[in-house]
C-alpha cells in the first residue's frame, strides 16, 4: 500500500524537477505541463506537491501560451480546486496559487458569476473559522457591503481583484479587517485591504522587537500612499507585501520607499517598480539612485553616471533628510564638492543618528559646502572637548555657542527630553511617552487614551468616534489629551456621574481661545451622548504659545486627583477651579517631564532585565516536560531566537503588554509554542487550569497560574534591582533614543533621571569656572580653524589632545617661561603646540627640568661634581663624547640598518632595537 502511494509522488517530483530545469532555459515542455496539471487537480495527492505544482503554473501561465491552452482544458477542475474547503495553512496556500492562475481566465471572461459568489462563500467560511474577536453573525454583517458589491459588480476583473486581495490577506495574516468595508468607498477597498495586510506584518515585527506603533510613521504612511495614483499604489503595496515577507521592512523603511516613488515622474515609475520586484539586496540602493537622479535635476546639480553612483553610496540617510540637505545647497555647487563632504562625514567617527542630527539641525540655511565643513569641524572639536571636560558642555549650552544633537526622528526632530530649556511645543509622542509614567498610578481607575493628534485626512468627528463609543459602552471615566488646532492641546474628560454624562473641557488658554473648536467638540459629544452636561474652564493659565502640551499633562493629573478626592464637589465647581500656574509648569517642563520621558524609554530595558532573570526557569520547565513519555520524543528549544523544529516545541518568557513593573509583585508569562495536539498534552501534564491567551500555535500562561513551577520559580526582582547601575553601552543606546550626544555629562544626567546612581553632591570642582570655560572655548575655535586647514580629527587627538590627557597636565602649573597649559593654547602658534605641551609635561613631571643647551648642561654637571675628579669632565672630552652621540643620533644603527636614522625612530622601533641589543655582550658605544 505504501509503495503504491509513493509512485505518484515520485512521478510528481520528477515532473517538478524537469519543470525547474526547463524553466532556467526555456518554456516548460507541454507534456510536463499536462503532468503538473494532473497532479494539481488530483485531491488525493500530497498537499506539498500540489502547492509546488500550483506555484509553477501561476508563474508559467503569464508567459507560456501552451500553458494557458492546457489549463483551459482543465478550467472546471481548477474551479473545483479553488472551491475546496480549507482547514489549514497549506490548504490556504494551495488555494492562493490556484486562484491566481484563474486571473487569466477572468480576463478571457471564462468564469461565471456563480463561481465568484461560490468562492466568496468559501472564503467567508474560512475567515470565520479564523476569526477570534467577532461572532460569525457580526463578522458577516460587517462584510455584507462586499457581498453586495460582488453580486452587483459587472466588471469580472474588478470582482476577481477584490476577492484575490481578500484571499491573500487571509492567507498571509490569518484574518480579514472587516472595518474597511464600512469606513471606505468600494473603490478604496482593495487598496485598504493591501494596506491593512502590509501594516499587520509590520506591527508583528514591532511586537517581536518589543516596540510600540509609531503613530507619526503611520500618519506618514497614509500620506505617502495617497500621493501615488490608485493603480500605482495597489501594485506598490503588492510588491511591498512580498518583500516584507523576505526582508521584514519596518515602517520607516516602507515610508522611504513610498516617498521616493511619489516624487518620481511617470517615465521613471515603471523602472522603479521593476527595481522593487528584483530579488536583490541592493534594490533600495538602486531605487534611491533612480530617485536621486530626479532630485539632482530638480536642484540643478550636474552629474554623470560615475559621480552619481559615488554620491548615492554615501547618502545613507532617510529621504526626507536627503531632500533637506539638497535644499540647503547654494547655487552652482558641484557634485564633487558634495561627494568630498560626505566622504569626510562618513569617516569622522560620528554615529549615523548624530550625522542626521547635524545635517537637519545645524545646517539651517542655504550656504556653501565650505561652511558645512566649518560647522562639522566645530561639531567634532566640541565633542572631543566636552568628552574630556563635561563642565564645558554646560558652558556651551548656556551661552548658545554650541548645540548638541536634538533629534532622531525625521519629521519631529526634537523631543521633551532634549528640548527641556527651549520654546519647543510638545507633540503627541511626547505626551504619550510622559503620560505612561506620569499617569501610571491612575490607569486602573480611568481610561487614559493616547494623545489624539490632528490628521490631514481624518475629521475630528471621526477621530473621536471610536473613543466615544467605548466610553458610551462601559461608562468608564475617560481622559483625552486632544490637539484641537495648530499643535494646541486641551484636556477632555468624560465622566458618568449620577446618571448623567459630564464632559469637562480644560483649555489652558482660557474660555476665549479656539471657541469654534470647542463648540465643534461639544457638538460631536452631544451627538454621541444623551443627557449630557458640557462644562469648560474659564480662566487663562498659560501665558506663552508653546507650553499647552505641558499644561495638558499637568491638568490631567490634577483632574483625576480631584475626581478621586471629591468627585461631586469638583464637577460642580469645575468652571472656576484653580489649576496649575506658569511657574510650576516650567518646573515640570525642565525637571519632571524630561525624567518621565527618559523613564518610559528605559522601561524596555527593565522589561528585558525581568525576562532575562526568569528565563532560567525555562530549563526547569524543560526537564519537567521531558519526564513525560508523550513529550520526551519532541525536540524542545528555549528562547525566541532559537529555531522551532518540526513537531517540536519552544519555550520562552515575556511580559504582558500592560505590565508596567510598578508593583513589586509584577506578572510575567510562560510562552509555549507547539502544535495543537502537543499543546493539549503539555497543558494536561502541567495541570494548567487557566490560560492567559491562545493565538495560532502559541499559548501563554501567567506565572502564578503555572503551579507546577511555583516552588522553583525565581524570586521576583524588587524595584532597587530593576534600577541598578546601567552599563555605558546601554546608556549610549538610551541617549541615542533620546537624541542626545553620548558624553560623560549626558550619561550622568541620564543616570540621575533614571535613579541609576545617587546624585553627586556639588563641590567646587563641579561648578562652572567661567575663566576655564572661556579658555576651552578659545581652544575650541583654534582647533576648528586647524581642521579647516586640512588637518584630520585624528591628528588633533594624537598630536595635541592625547598628550594633554596622557600626561594629566595640571591646568595652572607653569613651564620655565611661566606659561601654563591654557597660556600655551591661547598665546602660542598652533604649529608649536605639540613641542610646547611636551616641554610643559617634562617640566611638571620632572620638577625643574627643561630643555638646556650643551653649555648649560656642562656648567651644571661640573658644578654638581667639582669636588670629584672625573676624567670625562676635564678639558673637551665631554663635548667630544656629546658630538659622537649626536652624530650617531643622525645616522642609521648598525644593529637595525633597515630602520630610518635613529632620531626618527618610533617607539616600536626602539623596542625592537632593545630586544636585539640585550643578548649582545660587547656592543660598540657608537
Amino acid at each position: 500500500m505504501d509503495k503504491k502511494r509513493n509512485i505518484p509522488e515520485e512521478s510528481a517530483r520528477r515532473a517538478l524537477q524537469t519543470a525547474f530545469v526547463a524553466k532556467n532555459n526555456q518554456q516548460i515542455p507541454e507534456q510536463i505541463l499536462k503532468t503538473i496539471v494532473n497532479f494539481l487537480t488530483n485531491k488525493t495527492d500530497n498537499i506539498q506537491l500540489r502547492i509546488a505544482c500550483a506555484n509553477i503554473l501561476s508563474k508559467e501561465i503569464e508567459q507560456n501560451c501552451n500553458c494557458f491552452k492546457i489549463l483551459r482544458l482543465h478550467i472546471v477542475s481548477l474551479q473545483v480546486v479553488a472551491l475546496e474547503s480549507r482547514n489549514n495553512k497549506n490548504e490556504d496556500l494551495l488555494n492562493k496559487f490556484v486562484f491566481q492562475i484563474l486571473e487569466k481566465f477572468v480576463q478571457e471572461k471564462d468564469l461565471s458569476q456563480r463561481f465568484f459568489v461560490d468562492y466568496s462563500v468559501k472564503l467567508k467560511e474560512r475567515a470565520i473559522s479564523l476569526e477570534e474577536n467577532l461572532t460569525a453573525q457580526d463578522f458577516l454583517k460587517q462584510l455584507s457591503p462586499s457581498d453586495k458589491d460582488i453580486q452587483t459588480e459587472k466588471d469580472s476583473l474588478k470582482k476577481y481583484h477584490l476577492l484575490n486581495t481578500l484571499n491573500n490577506s487571509l492567507v498571509n495574516c490569518q484574518y480579514i479587517d472587516t472595518t474597511i468595508f464600512n469606513q471606505f468607498d468600494s473603490n478604496e477597498w482593495e487598496k485598504e485591504i493591501l494596506c491593512s495586510e502590509l501594516l499587520t506584518e509590520t506591527f508583528k515585527l514591532n511586537s517581536q522587537n518589543n516596540e510600540g506603533i509609531n503613530e507619526f510613521e503611520l500618519e506618514k504612511f497614509r500620506k505617502n500612499i495617497n500621493l501615488l495614483k490608485i493603480n500605482q499604489n495597489k501594485n506598490v503595496l503588492k510588491i511591498l507585501i512580498d518583500k516584507q515577507n523576505i526582508y521584514q521592512f519596518d515602517l520607516e523603511f516602507i515610508n522611504d520607499i513610498l516617498l521616493m516613488l511619489s516624487e518620481l515622474d511617470e517615465s521613471r515609475i515603471i523602472k522603479a517598480l521593476n527595481i522593487l520586484e528584483k530579488k536583490d539586496d541592493s534594490l533600495f540602493l538602486e531605487l534611491q539612485k533612480l530617485w536621486l537622479t530626479k532630485r539632482l535635476e530638480h536642484f540643478n546639480i550636474k552629474f554623470n553616471e560615475k559621480n552619481l553612483k559615488i554620491l548615492n553610496s554615501y547618502l545613507i540617510f532617510k529621504c526626507e533628510i536627503i531632500n533637506q540637505i539638497l535644499s540647503k545647497i547654494k547655487e552652482n555647487t558641484k557634485i564633487e564638492e558634495l561627494i568630498e563632504f560626505f566622504v569626510i562625514l562618513e569617516n569622522c567617527g560620528l554615529t549615523q543618528n548624530t550625522c542626521e542630527n547635524f545635517l537637519v539641525n545645524e545646517i539651517v540655511h542655504k550656504t556653501s559646502i565650505k561652511n558645512w565643513k566649518l560647522k562639522l569641524n566645530d561639531r567634532l572639536v566640541g565633542i572631543i572637548l566636552t568628552n574630556k571636560y563635561p563642565i564645558y558642555n554646560n558652558y556651551l549650552k548656556n551661552t548658545n555657542n554650541y548645540k548638541l544633537a536634538i533629534s532622531k526622528n525625521v519629521v519631529f526632530t526634537k523631543n521633551a527630553y532634549n528640548q527641556a530649556n527651549t520654546t519647543y511645543s510638545y507633540n503627541a509622542n511626547d505626551i504619550v511617552q510622559i503620560s505612561s509614567e506620569w499617569m501610571k498610578n491612575f490607569i486602573n481607575s480611568f481610561r487614559i487614551t493616547q494623545a489624539i493628534d490632528q490628521q490631514v485626512d481624518t475629521s475630528l468627528h471621526d477621530i473621536l468616534t471610536n473613543i466615544l463609543n467605548d466610553c458610551k459602552k462601559d461608562q468608564t471615566s475617560t481622559i483625552i489629551p486632544l490637539n484641537i488646532a495648530d499643535n494646541h492641546w486641551i484636556t477632555l474628560v468624560i465622566i458618568h456621574h449620577e446618571n448623567k454624562n459630564i464632559v469637562l473641557y480644560k483649555d489652558s488658554l482660557g474660555k476665549d481661545n479656539f471657541v469654534e473648536k470647542r463648540k465643534e467638540v461639544q457638538k460631536i459629544l452631544a451627538e454621541k451622548f444623551e443627557n449630557i452636561i458640557f462644562k469648560f474652564h474659564k480662566s487663562c493659565d498659560q501665558l506663552d504659545c508653546y507650553n499647552s502640551g505641558v499644561f495638558v499633562l499637568a491638568n490631567m493629573k490634577i483632574i483625576v486627583e480631584q475626581l478621586r478626592n471629591n468627585e461631586k464637589y469638583f464637577i460642580k465647581n469645575f468652571e472656576m477651579n484653580n489649576f496649575i500656574i506658569e511657574k510650576e509648569v516650567m518646573e515640570l517642563r525642565q525637571e519632571t517631564f524630561p525624567k518621565m520621558y527618559a523613564l518610559n524609554v528605559y522601561q524596555l530595558y527593565k522589561r528585558k532585565k525581568v525576562v532575562s532573570h526568569h528565563s532560567v526557569e525555562l530549563k526547569l520547565l524543560q526537564k519537567l516536560l521531558e519526564k513525560n513519555n508523550d513529550i520526551v520524543n519532541h525536540s524542545i528549544v528555549i528562547g525566541k531566537e532559537n529555531k522551532l523544529e518540526k513537531n517540536g516545541l519552544r519555550l520562552s518568557i515575556e511580559l504582558p503588554e500592560d505590565e508596567n513593573l510598578v508593583k513589586e509583585n509584577y506578572q510575567y508569562l510562560y510562552v509555549i509554542e507547539a502544535s495543537k495536539g502537543l499543546r493539549t498534552k503539555i497543558i494536561a501534564v502541567l495541570d494548567i487550569k487557566e490560560i492567559y491567551s491562545v493565538e495560532e500555535n502559541v499559548v501563554k500562561i501567567l506565572d502564578q497560574k503555572l503551579t507546577a513551577l511555583s516552588k522553583i520559580q525565581q524570586k521576583k526582582l524588587d524595584q532597587s534591582e530593576l534600577t541598578i547601575k546601567t552599563s555605558d553601552s546601554e546608556l549610549e543606546r538610551l541617549l541615542d533614543e533620546l537624541s542626545v550626544d553620548s558624553n560623560d555629562f549626558s550619561k550622568d544626567i541620564l543616570r540621575k533621571h533614571l535613579n541609576l546612581i545617587q546624585e553627586k553632591k556639588k563641590d567646587d570642582s563641579s561648578s562652572i569656572n567661567i575663566n576655564v570655560c572661556e579658555l576651552l572655548n578659545n581652544l575650541h575655535k583654534k582647533l576648528t580653524t586647524i581642521l579647516t586647514c586640512d588637518w584630520s580629527i585624528e591628528s588633533i587627538r594624537e598630536l595635541i589632545l592625547y598628550p594633554i590627557y596622557e600626561y594629566n597636565l595640571k591646568k595652572y602649573d607653569c613651564n620655565i617661561k611661566g606659561n601654563n597649559l591654557f597660556d600655551i593654547l591661547r598665546l602660542c602658534s598652533s604649529k608649536n603646540w605639540t613641542k610646547e605641551i611636551h616641554d610643559l609635561a617634562i617640566f611638571q613631571i620632572y620638577k625643574g627640568s627643561y630643555d638646556k643647551n650643551l653649555e648649560q648642561l656642562i656648567t651644571e654637571i661640573f658644578e654638581l661634581n667639582k669636588q670629584q675628579k672625573i676624567s670625562i669632565l676635564q678639558n673637551q672630552e665631554l663635548i667630544t663624547e656629546y658630538g659622537n652621540v649626536e652624530n650617531c643620533y643622525n645616522n642609521k644603527s648598525t644593529i637595525c640598518p633597515e630602520f630610518d636614522i635613529i632620531k626618527k625612530w618610533t617607539a616600536s622601533e626602539m623596542n625592537e632595537w632593545a630586544k636585539k641589543v640585550k643578548p649582545i655582550e660587547n656592543v660598540s658605544q657608537y
